[in-house]
């Protein structure tokens, strides 16, 4: 292997070492958090942590856009306008203080007075005071997602993966020593502000060592401008991604089957979320390349997404056929069983969300935000309808996944379509249609196998075969482009 394919592959292990330490951390846990809160007060937490993950949606695409332009900088060896634009988005991501705290005095307000998510009157006052903490997380957050854009930006996956985790797992820790002493949800977020500001100052000092000096504020209006007109799409993408799988479906359940139901179903919403993640960040180290100009760059697309596909379905198959001895080892028979009707419905939505993930890269990598983000639009209404129809027909919170199943099919051939037109030199059957097969054949058999061994095994193998003929067959990869 050659020294840039060397350090191509060491990236990717960092970065997914940066998304799963902490996710199975928090996994192996989970039962102790159900045990020491109890259902309804978990429910909340899930509820809560679904707010934070939501109030991210003012992050007017800084993380990324700090990615994209520092590493065009680096690239070009201008470390002054590399430090500039790390500057200048910090500046911008401290002044977002104001909107997310009046945001969430109006949810905490909505919340005693209107009854907002359907909550017990007991849990409201409680519940209000939670969510006004969860402002200063999220602004932490935000600035840890700037700093880590920068390390990655600069090829410094290592950096990014050894910070994240260490102010997640700090924070995880002291999670587990308020449960133990007096489960508390408004002690948890504290000590999360604590330990976050402690983290962000040790950042700010690190940063002079890898870009020469101390990050500053800067007030350019300029270059202001020039970095929103760039993140603005990114901003607007993670907004549609926020409130279509983070916070929509959440809200609808909360709202209609309570805190307990809540509990349950944001086990697995959580779970898959993270698999999301992590299978997101073994591809992440190539959107630096994709800002480069490439000759190949089609081609390190179709491989990138060929790649990634024919590896996260197998892993979500294997996921699949373990998941009846997963969840009852993980979570016993009583919590597996609560858990249980979510397990197929979500497997299958993330065999189809897949695909949105190197094309995420790709468009915006090649400076393409407003067609990527027009993607992502597209994408999320489809999810949205399907949302809404499957909690109408079909019973259940587990309908409402469903119903996203089921959206998401005409909406990845929708994508597929647009991207084979405007970017891609290759037939319209393959990029369309035939490209989704696998998936496809991956959704049927979770769905319809009811945890039969046998039908999952001759699925699987369907499904094994067509992800050769489609994905793997050197007509359609080019595996030596990952090594470059």
């Amino acid at each position: 292997m050659s020294d840039q394919g060397r350090k191509n592959l060491g990236n990717a292990i960092w970065n997914i070492l940066d998304v799963a330490i902490y996710p199975v951390f928090q996994l192996v846990f989970t039962p102790y958090f159900i045990d020491q809160l109890g259902a309804e007060l978990y429910g909340l937490w899930t509820l809560i942590t679904s707010i934070m993950v939501s109030l991210q949606l003012f992050n007017l695409g800084l993380g990324m856009g700090t990615f994209r332009n520092l590493a065009f900088h680096w690239n070009r060896d201008d470390k002054a306008r590399a430090r500039h634009t790390l500057n200048v988005n910090l500046s911008m991501t401290s002044l977002l203080i104001v909107p997310i705290l009046l945001t969430t005095l109006i949810i905490g307000f909505a919340i005693r007075e209107w009854n907002l998510f359907n909550l017990e009157a007991q849990v409201q006052g409680y519940a209000a005071l939670c969510v006004l903490l969860t402002s200063f997380v999220v602004l932490f957050r935000l600035g840890d997602q700037v700093f880590q854009a920068g390390y990655k930006a600069i090829e410094r996956f290592d950096r990014a993966a050894i910070w994240n985790t260490s102010i997640r797992m700090g924070i995880f820790f002291s999670y587990l020593i308020i449960l133990w002493i007096d489960p508390d949800i408004r002690w948890m977020l504290i000590l999360n502000i604590s330990i976050s500001a402690l983290f962000a100052l040790i950042q700010f000092i690190q940063s002079k060592h890898l870009l020469g000096a101390f990050p500053r504020f800067e007030w350019d209006l300029p270059i202001m401008k020039k970095e929103l007109k760039f993140s603005k799409w990114l901003w607007l993408q993670s907004l549609a991604v926020i409130l279509a799988f983070q916070f929509a479906d959440r809200y609808v359940v909360v709202q209609f089957y309570g805190l307990e139901v809540l509990g349950f179903y944001g086990i697995m919403a959580v779970l898959i979320n993270h698999i999301h993640m992590g299978l997101t960040a073994t591809v992440t180290w190539v959107f630096p390349k994709f800002t480069e100009v490439e000759k190949d760059r089609e081609a390190f697309y179709r491989t990138v997404r060929n790649a990634l596909l024919s590896f996260s379905l197998i892993a979500l198959m294997a996921f699949f056929w373990i998941s009846p001895w997963f969840f009852e080892f993980w979570l016993g028979t009583e919590k597996s069983a609560a858990v249980r009707p979510y397990i197929a419905p979500f497997i299958a939505f993330e065999m189809i969300f897949i695909f949105t993930i190197t094309p995420y890269f790709y468009l915006n990598g090649i400076e393409k935000p407003r067609m990527a983000t027009k993607l992502f639009l597209v994408t999320t209404s489809f999810h949205i309808l399907g949302m809404l129809l499957g909690y109408t027909f079909i019973s259940g919170a587990a309908g409402i996944i469903y119903g996203m199943v089921f959206a998401s099919i005409p909406s990845m051939l929708i994508n597929n379509w647009i991207i084979q037109q405007r970017y891609l030199r290759k037939s319209t059957w393959y990029e369309t249609a035939a490209i989704a097969i696998p998936q496809l054949v991956g959704v049927m058999t979770v769905l319809l196998s009811d945890e039969n061994i046998i039908l999952i095994g001759a699925g699987g193998a369907i499904m094994f075969l067509t992800i050769w003929l489609i994905y793997l067959r050197p007509v359609h990869i080019d595996l030596k482009l990952l090594r470059t």
